[in-house]
């Protein structure tokens, strides 16, 4: 917009009209990028008022019906919502194919009907108690009889297939489906819902389908196969076929009677299956027919640990997941499956998964299923009884969770409300139209509903939503990490406490902490409910080691993940001995890996000694580097901090060290973290070492100011020159603010060793330590140390102007140039880089700071300018 503006503002314009959104006022929860940019248009056009030779106008646009965003969204869950071009369709399954678009990316929609009576893909695919539902294997087939539909019949490949509500059909009830497709040939969102007794439609599943990336898999070499699988093998006589294990807990019909011979090896198994000759004619319309794709890739489940002897009666394994799927070619009537165990678990674990590929007689690939993961459910499965919908959450809580319908969130509920009455699109260009026919103003609203009402709507959703918490968490990212579910009570633990602070659902033990939209503050209520739990004292610094679950569960329980060790145990009885497994106190190993021939870089933390901010400058840097950081002492534990800087860098070189036994040295300091780092250069060229540089990121050199009489008056009389009466309110408002501080200061000293909750403790921990800095900061004497010194510091921020060529920032700090380092430095680099002193090592500023560092670092063996 500013852009426009500069290019435009001379420009002989009849009008400059900017779209806004209703949203600014409504406020929605979880929007605020969105309401903040809307804020910003509008307050922009407000400022252009009689400032420009024509009108500049913010139109704030409500919620609008079948297009847009939030017509697009609610689309899965608005019964009206399949709009667009009726186009024929060939295939049985579906009854209606439509097509829209939506921006640029198309929108195919198939619909149809499943029943009991009339599809046997569903009358033969029965739990125990007789309910039917779509096996896992009809989801697969739906999208590949969409794709040619769409004439994509050819090689494709599936990937990230979740299952999240199963779809139950009631005998003499059909039910309505949907699969809905958006994007293009080359990659499509694929979604599966159906529509529930109430109205509302229920996403089931959903996953991408992508050209395929890889050429058709060699043949497989079924004799060589065979061969390994001899530990077990069973073959079924005559025209019968051999019974699943899966089938004590399923009624499966004659279509899924087809395993005719299965081996066993070493974690592989080679099954061949035959679909009876009386059902040959259903391979013209299901080229990856359920039921053989069912049992080739169920049937093989005595791979997994422990299985044969397990209770079979009570363990039902439901599928929830696809990581990948290549279909190559239709499936004949003779169908081989070489199935692999894909999981180091056991029946203990509740989880396994398999890798399957599916091959003709000949071995010619057919179809390879990657990480199918399977769960197995600690009770009988039943479809959700009919409830209306007010008592949606309660029944939910109720069931087992494999066989629960996600009922839909207050904010869901109103935004298919809403959609319903929204905009329609020919009222809205009509609108428009008037709009432009009369007087701009600043701003203008157009919307099919009142806005105050619909911002009282909104609050009561994000009350109502608060009131749940737990339950109001998003579905897991696409991470570059495969699902990989817990393995033990402690990684149980671990994962529902990443779960409910992250607010992440389905968190696998190897995500990371910092993809999944971790940061240090929720770092700081994580560590203290592990300490909790568990009794394990660890630093927040071991996120930047082992950011994962898994990692994290090896500290707390003090050794490896061990298959059955002490699995009945709850997790507060945990090993406590979780900080014996930490090598060091005050490195911590940001980016170690090995990068050839590059020298470490060592970053000292800033005067509060936490390096979890640092973390962005790791994962940039540390590509060209290893990177460590330095905390300080009394994060953790019951150390008391370093009382002055010589004790601090000691203790530090001591660790360095042990990293790197001799120089040269690369080091640097985050803000008062640099005069650490400037103390470990002098004791480390007192003792004959090398240092290449001390890389200070906005370190001062400078006293503590004291400001005489005459110097407060002058400041006094500058700001309130600047802002006048805004002057005095914020002076009020920063003593009030000092105030609190101190107060909350002495009630953390009062409460040491006592832990708060949400990371009382922990600020306590921050605040006691900045305390010792301080102290320290007073003592310390600067020397002058023959050593390279390159400073990166943001724009100066000068407020006040004292005599004697004093410059005075708003925090009322001393700032010059070379922030003080000429006297001392060997010789000094001054580099300006954007943000703050908090900011610039934070996105997106953090990576103008990577490229200045690299820029120095390469330039050591040269005379800086």
């Amino acid at each position: 917009t500013l852009v426009l503006d500069e290019l435009l503002r001379n420009a002989p314009l009849d009008f400059m009209l900017l779209f806004s959104t209703t949203s600014t006022w409504t406020a929605p929860a979880g929007q605020i990028d969105y309401v903040g940019a809307s804020a910003f248009v509008n307050a922009f056009a407000e400022s252009c008022h009689g400032q420009r030779r024509y009108p500049v106008t913010a139109l704030a646009w409500g919620i609008w019906k079948d297009v847009g965003m939030v017509g697009q969204l609610a689309a899965a869950g608005d019964a009206h919502a399949a709009q667009g071009e009726a186009l024929a369709v060939a295939s049985p399954h579906f009854d209606e194919r439509r097509v829209s678009r939506d921006g640029l990316a198309q929108v195919h929609t198939f619909s149809g009907t499943l029943s009991a009576e009339a599809d046997w893909v569903i009358a033969e695919h029965r739990l125990g108690s007789g309910e039917a539902l779509l096996p896992g294997t009809g989801y697969l087939e739906l999208v590949r009889a969409a794709l040619a539909e769409l004439g994509q019949d050819a090689s494709w490949q599936l990937s990230n297939l979740v299952f999240e509500t199963p779809l139950f059909v009631g005998d003499g009830a059909p039910r309505r489906f949907r699969l809905a497709l958006r994007g293009d040939a080359q990659r499509w969102e694929v979604e599966w819902s159906a529509e529930a007794t109430d109205g509302v439609w229920e996403r089931c599943a959903s996953a991408r389908v992508t050209a395929a990336s890889e050429a058709r898999a060699a043949d497989l070499p079924l004799a060589e196969i065979e061969a390994r699988c001899q530990r077990a093998v069973e073959t079924a006589g005559g025209p019968g076929a051999l019974r699943t294990r899966q089938e004590s807990h399923l009624q499966f019909g004659p279509r899924w009677r087809v395993l005719k011979r299965l081996a066993l090896g070493e974690r592989e198994a080679l099954a061949r299956l035959q679909l009876p000759a009386e059902f040959a004619a259903d391979l013209a319309d299901f080229g990856l027919h359920p039921g053989v794709v069912d049992i080739a890739t169920g049937c093989a489940m005595d791979l997994i640990p422990g299985y044969a002897e397990a209770d079979v009666a009570q363990n039902l394994w439901a599928p929830i997941s696809y990581r990948g799927l290549r279909f190559h070619a239709p499936l004949p009537a003779e169908v081989h499956s070489w199935i692999r165990l894909a999981s180091d678990g056991s029946v203990r674990s509740d989880f396994a998964a398999f890798d399957v590929t599916l091959s003709d007689a000949q071995g010619r690939v057919l179809a390879e299923v990657d990480r199918l993961t399977l769960r197995r459910l600690d009770g009988p499965w039943h479809a959700p009884r009919p409830r209306p919908a007010a008592s949606h959450v309660e029944e939910a809580a109720s069931e087992p969770s494999a066989a629960r319908a996600k009922p839909a969130s207050p904010g869901e509920l109103a935004l298919q409300h809403n959609v319903s009455q929204g905009i329609d699109p020919a009222e809205g260009i009509d609108a428009l139209r008037r709009l432009l026919a009369g007087e701009l103003q600043a701003e203008q609203v157009i919307s099919s509903m009142d806005v105050a009402a619909l911002g009282a709507q909104a609050e009561a959703v994000s009350r109502a939503s608060n009131a749940n918490a737990d339950a109001a968490r998003f579905s897991r990212p696409e991470l570059d990490s495969d699902f990989e579910p817990p393995r033990d009570a402690v990684e149980r633990t671990l994962a529902e406490l990443w779960a409910k602070l992250l607010g992440v659902e389905g968190v696998g033990i190897r995500d990371s902490f910092f993809d999944l939209g971790g940061h240090s503050l929720i770092a700081v209520r994580l560590f203290n409910e592990i300490s909790d739990k568990f009794g394990a004292d660890l630093p927040m610094s071991v996120l930047m080691q082992s950011p994962t679950i898994a990692g994290l569960a090896e500290l707390v329980r003090g050794g490896p993940y061990v298959e059955g060790a002490d699995e009945g145990a709850p997790p507060a009885t945990a090993a406590a001995s979780a900080p014996a497994a930490l090598r060091f106190r005050h490195v911590v190993p940001m980016h170690a890996g090995p990068v050839a021939g590059r020298t470490p870089l060592f970053i000292v933390a800033g005067m509060f000694g936490n390096v979890l901010n640092l973390s962005h400058l790791a994962n940039l840097l540390g590509e060209d580097r290893p990177f460590y950081a330095l905390q300080a002492r009394g994060l953790y534990g019951d150390a008391a901090p370093h009382e002055s800087f010589e004790e601090a860098a000691a203790d530090y070189l001591v660790e360095l060290r042990q990293v790197q036994p001799e120089g040269p040295y690369l080091l640097g300091g985050f803000s008062g973290g640099g005069l650490i780092a400037y103390e470990m250069a002098r004791q480390l060229i007192e003792a004959g070492e090398q240092v290449q540089a001390v890389l200070m990121l906005d370190t001062p050199a400078r006293e503590i100011p004291h400001f005489s009489l005459s110097d407060k008056i002058a400041i006094f009389t500058q700001g309130l020159q600047r802002g006048g009466a805004r002057f005095l309110r914020e002076k009020v408002a920063e003593r009030i603010e000092w105030e609190k501080s101190k107060r909350a200061r002495r009630a953390a000293a009062a409460a040491d060793g006592v832990d708060g909750a949400d990371g009382a403790s922990a600020n306590f921990q921050s605040q006691r330590i900045g305390d010792a800095f301080m102290r320290s900061l007073l003592r310390y004497r600067l020397q002058k140390v023959p050593v390279k010194v390159a400073l990166f510091r943001p724009r100066l921020d000068v407020r006040y102007r004292l005599s004697g060529g004093r410059l005075v920032d708003v925090q009322r700090n001393y700032v010059r140039e070379d922030n003080f380092w000429t006297p001392y430095a060997g010789s000094l680099q001054v580099l300006e880089v954007p943000g703050n002193h908090d900011n610039m090592v934070l996105e997106p500023n953090v990576r103008v700071l990577v490229s200045a560092l690299r820029r120095v670092i390469d330039g050591l063996g040269r005379t800086p300018t």
